[in-house]
């Protein structure tokens, strides 16, 4: 369960895609892909983020510094509810994974979690979350029982 500072986290972030949708000329998917790599999602993967908060006028400014212009014109402009639920999600999940975005983000691209949407956007975070790492630990294959590495360092055929 995330506390206040980690909900308002959260809530920032998704007010920055949705501000993205409405002040830079470039797809919903490009302006994520850029943020979720960005320094910016950094600092707010830092646990020191929760009580030092910018808010998303602040870390768009941020992404504009590093990144000039973000402009790319191929790809469509997601919904504000959308991007404010992905962006929320994305948050939530390094929240409480305690993995970087960059990591999450590699796993589970724009294009991909815009899929998601319509199933998962009533679901609580917390819920969602757990659903979307089911599938993709579903798509990483079997991984070994415990017993199975055991068994196979006793016998010495553990790679």
């Amino acid at each position: 369960m995330m506390d206040e500072h980690q909900q308002r986290m959260c809530e920032t972030q998704g007010e920055l895609f949705e501000l993205a949708a409405e002040t830079l000329p470039c797809s919903s998917a490009y302006f994520i892909s850029r943020f979720m790599y960005s320094e910016e999602a950094k600092d707010m993967d830092l646990i020191e983020s929760l009580y030092n908060h910018l808010s998303p006028m602040q870390r768009m400014d941020g992404m504009l510094k590093a990144y000039g212009s973000l402009t790319n014109k191929k790809g469509e402009v997601y919904p504000r509810s959308v991007l404010h639920w992905m962006g929320y999600i994305y948050r939530a999940w390094s929240i409480l994974t305690r993995k970087p975005s960059s990591e999450i983000y590699k796993k589970m691209k724009a294009e991909r979690l815009y899929g998601f949407y319509d199933v998962y956007h009533t679901f609580a975070p917390e819920y969602a979350i757990e659903l979307l790492e089911e599938i993709l630990a579903q798509e990483e294959g079997p991984h070994p029982s415990d017993y199975e590495v055991y068994k196979a360092i006793s016998e010495g055929r553990w790679r």
